[in-house]
């Protein structure tokens, strides 16, 4: 996700300096999205626990080669033809990776929530490393050329991980068949059990995922505007995905909040003053805090994701790749439609018009919920 998410800043920022429209700024990210959702379909039907390392080698490769063509074909359009290629390696990356993390973590410690948790904070950890790496070398240490050595750096990256996968592969499937006595026979909650709710979590998650769109794509087209350095860019970008970690960490010992609607509410409000930052934003402080509150919402809803699309293993694939699609499709329609609005209005409508996504989609949730508010007993 470093890897991904420095592309993501590069290519918008330097799409933003050359004088594109906020159409063409976030057009980009639709290109990615499109690729990323229309692969992850693929991804899904023929993933499992043993090709899983086969496919994210492959994605890596798709990774290396998109890398490299960002330096040594660097025309402001080329960006779209690795932008898409980049679309194609996430895609075969983030769904069978997903199906290794539950595969490592095969029976331990309490073994879904866990790995829930791991997997939402090591990538959220990748996304806010990228945009503050890139702003740091590129507006810091090489202005002309640093956003070439970001790319270089992306590449190795994706190298080492694409090598690495092996030997941890190797290593968790002759750990699971050795210590497989030694394991607890049945996790504290047999979440498998419970019903399955994956399509509460795709209801905020088409939110979350339309918002977080805008906020990577669109924020820099106005942070151009408003004469805010790439540094802070960077930096605000980043808080997003910090807090969004450090917000996946707290739910590591999670029980049932999963199964309620209060605290869903309450993580969606903060997204909705968040947007509200971003909105009537004029000063880095204030975006800072959106940041900081956005995070926080992100990273419940991509938890609420990922765990509802695990915690059913017959299930796993199939709503891993369905959790793909919404990220690619929200990745197309957001930047596509907020480009258009912010170019006929002001940058900072398309953020307004988000969080009142956001509240439409608080109200469908408490309704929903309200069928299934008596399968937790209140003391849990």
């Amino acid at each position: 996700m470093t890897l991904l998410s420095a592309q993501c800043f590069i290519t918008v920022v330097r799409l933003s300096e050359s004088g594109a429209s906020a159409l063409h700024v976030t057009a980009v990210g639709a290109v990615w999205a499109l690729c990323h959702s229309s692969f992850s379909a693929v991804a899904g039907r023929i993933v499992n626990g043993k090709r899983a390392s086969y496919l994210i080698s492959m994605a890596c490769l798709f990774l290396i080669i998109s890398a490299i063509g960002f330096v040594i074909f660097s025309s402001v359009y080329m960006q779209f033809i690795w932008a898409a290629m980049t679309g194609v390696g996430s895609a075969f990356f983030f769904c069978p990776f997903q199906i290794f993390m539950k595969y490592a973590e095969n029976g331990k410690h309490n073994g879904i929530v866990r790995s829930t948790a791991l997997y939402v904070l090591s990538w959220s950890s990748g996304v806010a490393s990228g945009p503050f790496i890139a702003a740091f070398i590129w507006g810091e240490i090489s202005p002309l050329n640093g956003w070439k050595y970001c790319h270089i750096i992306n590449a190795v990256l994706a190298l080492i991980v694409g090598i690495c996968i092996w030997p941890l592969s190797i290593y968790c499937h002759k750990h699971n068949q050795k210590d497989s006595s030694k394991r607890q026979s049945a996790p504290k909650v047999n979440y498998e059990k419970m019903p399955d709710w994956a399509w509460l979590g795709w209801i905020i998650g088409v939110g979350g995922c339309i918002a977080v769109s805008m906020i990577r794509t669109l924020f820099p087209y106005k942070a151009n505007l408003l004469a805010i350095n790439k540094i802070d860019q960077g930096i605000i970008i980043a808080l997003v995905s910090y807090f969004q970690a450090l917000t996946s960490l707290c739910f590591i010992k999670s029980r049932y909040w999963m199964y309620r609607s209060k605290p869903v509410v309450l993580f969606t409000l903060c997204g909705i003053l968040s947007l509200i930052c971003f909105w009537l934003g004029q000063t880095p402080w204030c975006f800072f805090l959106g940041a900081a509150l956005f995070g926080i919402f992100s990273g419940c809803t991509f938890f609420l994701l990922v765990f509802h699309s695990l915690v059913h293993p017959e299930l796993a694939p199939k709503y891993v790749a369905r959790n793909e699609i919404i990220v690619g499709v929200t990745g197309i329609i957001a930047p596509l439609a907020g480009g258009y609005i912010a170019d006929y209005s002001t940058p900072g409508v398309p953020f307004a018009i988000a969080a009142l996504i956001l509240f439409s989609i608080i109200l469908v949730h408490i309704k929903s919920a309200q069928k299934i508010k008596d399968i937790i007993p209140a003391s849990k």
